[in-house]
């Protein structure tokens, strides 16, 4: 507990060890022993830009009456910028930087810091639970105001004079009241749950504020422990240590509320934790729950725990690594979520050897053109943070690959490379934490973190040659972010008009009982019941062929739209060229209308040119051009006069023009092609390919000496597609076969002009059979055929169902990869649900014999009757011994384990027997969740959530559980 006491203030320390005495000034922005340090780093870049920043700052004039937020900001950051160079005795004259002409110059400097200091607002604004999101505000005048406090008390000359008492009493003052706002009904309610950014900045700005004030003297009108410091930092720490850590970050690092939230949570979180692992010495601290404060309703902690030094944390450091991982060519972080185009992390103060990868920091920093301001403003902050000794080391010098899979956090970066203008594709594909459903280290579910989460699952965003090309909508600020936040706002595919359903509550509905916080109606707990409706997964990748990146990603919606599953694979071709496939799949075998979006960022107002060009359209912006086609099936319609509003950087609303694929049919899919630097189907033709109505051919690739990839000019025919490269054929044939769902692509060695070791392979068929009807190709000759006929110019040729985990081809993998089906990887697996395991060849007679050789720990699934059902998420490894051949099956299991931890009574009678219907109760989870899922055979499709009245039979063959986390 801290020494410092309302009314009986100590002028001691806090604690034993490095610390500085508490009568010493200043402590947040610097040590007392650092001045000649900053003086002397203000003499060079890229501080001295920074200085020149504060300078300006303290030159503005405000208007001293005006209590509205964005003037009482202003103004403490016009006081803070003052106050500083007030203490480091520097200034600006004729853009140098230098120390203050004469002692009243430089007193006319503190005396403004000290004017605008007195003008401050000594009240929280969040009064009344109407008001309560206003604590925010508050948190940032209390970190500008305990900052200008600290410099100005720590200054050689005392700006402050008589008015020193009366300045520490205002700072108290509105700390004690932000944090009766935390600790007192009826406020307490609602801030209270604002586990996100709110309650980050608010406590951490108390933090702040207590590390300023630790031994001054102030009066306390209330004795309720609110003008207690040492509750301030135990709040600040807690907050820290479990919001910021355990609830907003997820395993990768990643940020519940993305890139843009990320920089507006850090202007308090981050230097508190800063100045704290200096004012302590790195030392840890011990939180104390008091039994004098209302109960910790949201947390669910109790007792003792100690909170170590998160400035040094690996949380900390694998944070800002996610933020870099995620970074787009220009330095600022993907708009996803609620953040706005062109946010960026302030790098530069993580520049120090506290990190391990400072010189990455160092680099982004860099790329992102050294930036500074914010509603806080951080220039003084990396002024005393940034090291610049630690020389920029960039990702490819650092070993980063250029494609990053970051399976928790769920994102996809597949890149062409780290420069400036490089072409990027992001994928979404985030559950549990990362969709802003998390839990405490208690086990306590947490969703009040939803405010900021859309309903994006899979969702696609392009950007090259430094232009968003299929852009997010980005956030338009709270007010209005209910614009861009539906699933219609985002590049994923709706069914009968419906996606995701959204979080159902920012904060859910409250009552007090017995002084706790209850929830008032668990069904209105917000978030999603876990790997259900809006949870996404990324269930394989492949980064191993420089020609080819991939990457696929599964959801389920099960709410809103009709249920269904939908995946997404993510291929970048050759380094440059974005193309995915999508299936959706419903639970149900109905005709269903699926409308595949894609947001660009042309026509309308958004400053690009959108031009209707044969299976898409032509999106130019400035000197950036991109062709988008879209593939589908028969009866499939496309138009691109829609227009949607999206963010244009600041909150700014602009227009622009959606591609929209629709198409009525039971089950569909989908192929996009993003071009970038491709304007015309002529000019693909330039670079290797001919698009041509009544012959559809491609040629090797001329632009490189050796063709980067087969693959784009096979995926962007449909029909009749021949590709060559170093004596092989390869591509796809659109043949007539008797089962509408098979697709057929081949492999030929070229000798000559003949065409030998014919082969080929067929995707998604089931039937033990089929037989196809094919184009005559001159030359071809079979090769393995189980029947074989010619007639009339084409052929007949009978196979049996496809081995797919059979090594092909290095192209002929390309192929297969690209359509989702990748040779040695099934469908995403679901808990609970019995995946069949296929491995037959091609006129193939042996038996397979699968063996499971790797599961989860505790895990019980065996394989049977050549099906496996996995009980817990995790990985699966299975070896297939074919004929004597053996391979090697790797699968990865996604969803709630199968099994609970107790059993659930299904109201079923003892005596109730075949035929018999009776009725049964499906008890909620944790979350109010209750589901059954039934994944059927028969066309594909499974049967969705049921409760009520259930045969006996369906019932115990579903075996009825309750899905858990």
């Amino acid at each position: 507990m801290l020494l410092t006491l309302a009314l009986t203030a100590s002028a001691g320390t806090w604690l034993a060890g490095e610390m500085t005495e508490a009568g010493d000034h200043p402590r947040t922005l610097a040590l007392p022993d650092e001045r000649p340090l900053l003086r002397e780093r203000a003499e060079r870049e890229p501080y001295t830009s920074q200085v020149r920043q504060l300078a300006s700052l303290a030159g503005r004039t405000h208007d001293l009456t005006d209590d509205s937020v964005g003037a009482v900001q202003s103004r403490g950051n016009t006081a803070r910028a003052a106050a500083w160079l007030f203490y480091m005795d520097l200034t600006v004259i004729d853009g140098e930087v230098v120390p203050f002409p004469d002692r009243d110059s430089r007193l006319a400097v503190g005396a403004r810091a000290d004017t605008l200091l007195a003008s401050m607002r000594t009240t929280s604004r969040a009064k009344g639970l109407s008001d309560a999101v206003l604590d925010i505000h508050t948190a940032q005048e209390l970190h500008l105001w305990a900052d200008t406090l600290d410099l100005l008390l720590g200054a050689d000359e005392d700006a402050l004079g008589p008015r020193r008492a009366e300045a520490i009493q205002d700072v108290a003052d509105l700390a004690a009241d932000l944090y009766a706002d935390f600790h007192t009904y009826p406020n307490y309610l609602y801030t209270r749950s604002l586990l996100n950014n709110h309650r980050v900045k608010s406590m951490t700005a108390l933090g702040q504020a207590a590390i300023a004030l630790n031994g001054e003297r102030w009066e306390a009108p209330v004795d309720d422990g609110r003008y207690d410091p040492s509750r301030w930092v135990d709040d600040a720490l807690l907050t820290a240590d479990v919001i910021a850590r355990d609830v907003l970050t997820d395993e990768d690092g990643g940020y519940v509320e993305g890139g843009g939230y990320i920089s507006y949570g850090g202007l308090e979180l981050y230097p508190f934790l800063w100045a704290w692992h200096r004012y302590t010495g790195g030392a840890d601290w011990t939180v104390t729950l008091d039994p004098s404060l209302p109960p910790e309703h949201v947390l669910g902690y109790q007792g003792d725990w100690t909170v170590p030094d998160l400035w040094t944390s690996p949380w900390l450091s694998q944070q800002l690594d996610w933020s870099l991982r995620t970074l787009l060519p220009d330095g600022s972080a993907p708009p996803t979520d609620d953040s706005t185009p062109g946010a960026r992390l302030y790098y530069g103060a993580f520049v120090s050897p506290d990190f391990p990868h400072a010189g990455l920091y160092q680099w982004a920093w860099e790329r992102g053109g050294l930036a500074a301001g914010g509603s806080v403003d951080v220039a003084p902050f990396l002024i005393a943070a940034h090291d610049d000794s630690v020389p920029a080391i960039s990702p490819v010098e650092a070993g980063w690959s250029e494609d990053q899979v970051l399976f928790s956090a769920g994102q996809v970066m597949l890149r062409s490379g780290w420069e400036e203008g490089a072409t990027v594709a992001l994928m979404l594909a985030e559950h549990g934490e990362a969709s802003a459903w998390s839990r405490t280290r208690w086990g306590q579910d947490i969703s009040a973190n939803a405010g900021h989460e859309h309903p994006d699952a899979l969702s696609v965003a392009v950007w090259s040659g430094g232009e968003p090309l299929l852009i997010d909508g980005g956030y338009l600020g709270w007010p209005d972010h209910h614009l861009v936040n539906k699933p219609d706002n985002h590049s994923l595919i709706l069914i009968d008009g419906e996606g995701p359903q959204g979080a159902r509550a920012v904060i859910p509905p409250v009552e007090v009982v017995d002084d706790q916080l209850v929830l008032a109606d668990p069904s209105e707990e917000g978030g999603w019941c876990h790997g259900l409706d809006g949870e996404a997964w990324v269930v394989s990748e492949d980064l191993t062929d420089p020609a080819l990146s991939y990457a696929r990603a599964v959801t389920r919606y099960t709410e809103l739209a009709p249920q269904a599953d939908l995946s997404r694979s993510l291929v970048l071709l050759a380094g440059r060229y974005p193309v995915f496939l999508d299936r959706a799949q419903p639970w149900t075998c109905a005709v269903r209308r699926y409308t595949h979006q894609l947001h660009t960022h042309c026509g309308g107002t958004s400053g690009g040119t959108l031009t209707e060009v044969p299976h898409g359209v032509r999106c130019a912006r400035g000197q950036v051009e991109a062709l988008v086609l879209v593939l589908g099936q028969e009866g499939m319609t496309l138009d691109a006069t829609r227009e949607e509003l999206h963010d244009a950087g600041g909150w700014a609303q602009r227009t622009h023009a959606v591609l929209q694929a629709e198409v009525d049919i039971p089950k569909a899919r989908f192929l996009t092609l993003a071009l970038p630097g491709v304007d015309t189907v002529e000019e693909v033709g330039e670079n290797g390919l001919r698009w041509e109505d009544d012959e559809r051919a491609c040629e090797a690739w001329t632009e490189e000496e050796r063709p980067p990839s087969p693959l784009l000019p096979a995926l962007i025919a449909s029909a009749g597609v021949v590709c060559q490269e170093e004596g092989l054929l390869y591509g796809l044939l659109q043949g007539t076969p008797e089962d509408e769902e098979a697709e057929l692509s081949f492999t030929a060695t070229l000798a000559g002009e003949a065409l030998t070791g014919w082969r080929v392979k067929v995707h998604d068929h089931r039937d033990a059979a089929l037989t196809l009807t094919l184009p005559a190709l001159p030359g071809l000759e079979p090769d393995g055929a189980c029947a074989w006929t010619e007639a009339a110019g084409s052929w007949t040729l009978q196979v049996p169902r496809e081995a797919r985990t059979a090594p092909q081809a290095r192209a002929h993998v390309a192929v297969a990869r690209a359509y989702g089906v990748f040779p040695g990887e099934a469908p995403a697996l679901w808990t609970g649900e019995s995946t069949p395991l296929y491995a037959d060849w091609s006129c193939g007679e042996a038996e397979p014999v699968w063996t499971l050789t790797r599961r989860p720990e505790r895990s019980h699934a065996e394989v049977r009757d050549g099906s496996l059902t996995p009980d817990l998420p995790g990985l699966y490894e299975l070896s297939l011994d074919y004929g004597g051949d053996t391979h090697t099956l790797r699968l990865e299991a996604t969803g709630a384990p199968s099994e609970p931890d107790e059993p659930v009574d299904t109201g079923l009678p003892e005596d109730t027997g075949p035929g018999d219907t009776a009725q049964m109760s499906i008890p909620g989870d944790e979350r109010g969740c209750a589901r059954l899922v039934n994944r059927t055979s028969g066309c594909g499709c499974a049967s969705g959530a049921l409760s009520g009245a259930l045969p006996w039979a369906l019932a115990v063959a579903l075996g009825v559980r309750r899905r858990r986390r």
